[in-house]
């Protein structure tokens, strides 16, 4: 390879006849081989000459009116910074990747559902806007504290979205709506016989109502976060109410506010550090504008339920609408009590735990049976 005096810049081989000529001009200049540049007479000029030159390589000899002149920045930045540059960009909001020509993109989706029955497709611009209104968190003074926060060394008063995937899983969605229907079936014939049923709103609903996927009355929208160690185990095999357990008994918590669902996320700091490969591998793909910031990132999960006939409390024991009955139908914590006056009987759905008692800022939403909601977006976000 030459090195270019007059530009500093290192050129390919193929430049050489164009160089060679150059020194016949009578600008008199010089071409050094691996040697440190030296002053040469009236370099200014000549290196217009050489600017032009590197300018058809970059460009595979296109005309001159298509090239991109190189500009005085781009010669004088230091390769190490650059190099530095290049790893650790800045990420930006996402990048539709679900539309136009996309044969490969639909191909690769096609084959990854058929082997493992999920796959991940970079939301589109109106989805990612939306997200990103549900990561607004209108008092800051929520954010970092809790009985259920996770360590975190920095202080942070707002959530921001730096990408955001869909999550297809065309089985899964079906198991949910059958549920789904059946709970309704379940709440039309509680009411039938004079139960009155409490219609729960998550107030994510509205945030989200632009969202493609159309809620029907009995569903809303609701956030879990997750340390990122557990993002890829729950996105093959769902959140498992088997393996969860908390104040209110063993089941799925959701949250209907960030704040809540922040607590429970940890950093994701570098790209492929150790355990997080295979996450990475499938998350920030080359040529899809997903790349690892190598700084904090933290992941939630956006998630689609259905409460179904809920029962509410707030101390996790007592139901608050009927304060001599329990909850819980067993010491084990898995499984709501029956609703009364319904023939023949059925269990409460999920358990809404208010404000006022063992909670003081946000309400909590516990299923036991995660058939009844369906995770549909995963968010990488910041804090700042």
């Amino acid at each position: 390879r030459l090195i270019c005096p007059f530009v500093h810049e290192c050129v390919g081989p193929e430049l050489n006849e164009t160089i060679s000529t150059m020194n016949h001009t009578k600008f008199q200049t010089r071409v050094y081989r691996h040697h440190k540049p030296r002053r040469i007479v009236r370099a200014k000029q000549a290196s217009r000459l050489a600017q032009a030159a590197i300018a058809r390589s970059i460009t595979g000899g296109a005309s001159s009116t298509s090239q991109t002149p190189i500009t005085g920045s781009a010669r004088q930045q230091p390769e190490s910074s650059r190099s530095q540059t290049c790893r650790r960009p800045e990420p930006t909001p996402i990048i539709c990747r679900g539309g136009g020509d996309d044969t490969s993109e639909a191909a690769r989706l096609s084959k990854l559902l058929d082997e493992q029955g999920w796959a991940l497709q970079l939301a589109d611009s109106s989805a990612v806007h939306l997200l990103n209104g549900m990561l607004h968190v209108r008092n800051p003074k929520l954010l970092g504290t809790g009985r259920d926060i996770c360590p975190y060394g920095c202080k942070y008063t707002k959530l921001k979205l730096a990408f955001a995937w869909k999550i297809l899983s065309p089985e899964r969605r079906k198991t949910f709506e059958l549920q789904r229907d059946a709970m309704a079936r379940d709440r039309s014939r509680a009411e039938k016989q004079g139960v009155s049923v409490l219609k729960v709103i998550s107030m994510l609903s509205d945030v989200g109502r632009g969202l493609p996927e159309t809620l029907r009355d009995d569903e809303g929208w609701f956030v879990h976060g997750t340390k990122p160690e557990h993002v890829l185990p729950i996105m093959s095999g769902g959140l498992n109410e088997r393996m969860c357990e908390g104040l209110f008994g063993k089941g799925v918590y959701l949250a209907e506010h960030p704040a809540k669902a922040d607590q429970y996320a940890t950093p994701d700091s570098e790209y492929c550090a150790e355990g997080l490969q295979d996450l990475h591998r499938r998350l920030y793909r080359a040529g899809t504008g997903t790349r690892h910031p190598g700084e904090d990132l933290f992941y939630m999960f956006v998630v689609r339920a259905a409460l179904g006939i809920a029962v509410r409390t707030k101390d996790g024991t007592t139901d608050l609408d009927r304060p001599s009955k329990h909850i819980f139908a067993s010491s084990d914590c898995r499984e709501l009590v029956e609703v009364p006056a319904v023939d023949p009987p059925l269990r409460f759905h999920s358990l809404v735990v208010e404000r006022g008692g063992k909670v003081t800022r946000f309400r909590e939403f516990v299923h036991f049976n995660s058939a009844r909601f369906n995770l549909e977006y995963l968010v990488a976000y910041r804090r700042q």
